[in-house]
């Protein structure tokens, strides 16, 4: 069998560590240089809560399903807009 993969466009940020981003969007470790904080934020649809890294992107598949990728990945994965 084959298959192909539908090609999906997605809308994607990069975490640098700023605080107040968005209001879902916690930054710890504000006393941390910015290159070790974390971002966490809760995924409605999985009922999970999520964590992003310096330098990862924060994927918007839906106002629902929001993710976090590895910067690799993503460049490895999808082509820019």
């Amino acid at each position: 069998m084959r298959f192909k993969k539908k090609p999906i466009e997605i809308k994607a940020i990069k975490f640098l560590g700023e605080d107040g981003m968005f209001d879902w969007l916690k930054t710890c470790g504000i006393k941390l240089p910015k290159t070790h904080r974390v971002g966490k934020f809760w995924n409605k649809l999985h009922d999970t809560e999520l964590e992003v890294q310096y330098g990862d992107w924060i994927v918007f598949h839906d106002l629902d399903d929001i993710y976090p990728i590895k910067d690799k990945v993503l460049k490895r994965d999808f082509i820019a807009l």
